[in-house]
């Protein structure tokens, strides 16, 4: 009879046993399905670096800004001046005579001298003429004069050589020319009846040795 009652007691702790290890898997089990479902509600994402190592962080790239030039200073003149014009002399014929005037539109006129009005007359800031032995001479009322080849080729520095004079009268052949290094690169200075800086520089140097291209430039 003990001996029953010891068999039915073991099986009865062995029953015992199995269902607890049973209700521990499962509740082990649902654990783990409601870990990974929590996973799933809220991703995490990452860039992986080029080199395949650990993930970075992605970054903001700065806006791109435009770069402006900054405006040159230092230049006596440089934002007054006006854009350059060309200017093309012709030996003068015998009875007429190249008049220019800086300050109009029409750089250059071929013109009897005697025939202008006074007006007129006082404007001319050069006055080409002569067929045999030509001259260039300045106008009654102008300043002008010779800027060196390689100087600045700025306001001050051509009012500087237009008031420094030189220009009164030149004989318009090679040897004067020459010696009054009036070559390609330098350029004549002058100051007009209405106050601006003209500078006709010397582009080009025709087959008789006398310029006969210039690019004109004036202040302000």
């Amino acid at each position: 009879m003990a001996a029953k009652y010891g068999l039915l007691g073991t099986l009865g702790a062995a029953a015992i046993a199995g269902v607890f290890a049973l209700t521990v898997a499962l509740v082990g089990k649902g654990g783990d399905e409601q870990q990974h479902a929590g996973s799933t509600d809220s991703p995490r994402t990452s860039v992986s670096s080029p080199s395949g190592g650990d993930s970075v962080p992605s970054k903001v790239l700065p806006t791109a800004t435009e770069d402006k030039p900054s405006t040159p200073s230092g230049e006596s003149g440089a934002s007054d001046q006006q854009g350059s014009r060309p200017m093309r002399l012709v030996s003068p014929s015998c009875d007429k005579a190249l008049v220019i005037d800086f300050d109009s539109d029409r750089l250059v006129k071929q013109v009897v001298v005697d025939d202008l009005p006074p007006d007129e007359a006082a404007k001319l800031d050069l006055i080409y003429s002569g067929c045999g032995a030509p001259t260039m001479r300045l106008g009654d009322d102008q300043a002008g004069g010779i800027l060196a080849k390689g100087s600045p080729a700025t306001e001050g520095a051509c009012e500087a050589a237009a008031q420094g004079g030189g220009l009164e009268e030149i004989q318009w052949d090679t040897d004067a020319l020459r010696e009054q290094q009036i070559i390609a690169g330098a350029a004549l200075c002058v100051i007009t009846d209405e106050g601006r800086v003209a500078m006709a520089k010397v582009v080009k140097i025709g087959r008789n040795g006398a310029p006969d291209d210039f690019a004109v430039s004036s202040w302000p």
